[in-house]
């Protein structure tokens, strides 16, 4: 008995790890995130992101209730 209680805890793990990997990914595919650093001078925030192939018209940027939004896309 004790095996097959162990198999089956194996495989319900190994099924679990599989859909979270499955889900991670997709999550991951739809939202890009560039390395970005963020740092704070004397009287300012300085957020900065070097992406390729883009200019600064090709961002929309906002705050709304303390939160920084920049959305862009290719």
């Amino acid at each position: 008995m004790p095996t097959v209680v162990r198999k089956t805890r194996e495989t319900i793990m190994e099924v679990r790890r599989d859909i979270l990997h499955a889900v991670s990914w997709q999550v991951r595919s739809s939202v890009w995130r560039p390395p970005t650093d963020v740092y704070e001078t004397g009287d300012a925030l300085i957020v900065r992101m070097e992406i390729a192939g883009m200019r600064d018209e090709d961002f929309e940027v906002s705050v709304e209730n303390y939160t920084l939004y920049i959305l862009g896309s290719r």
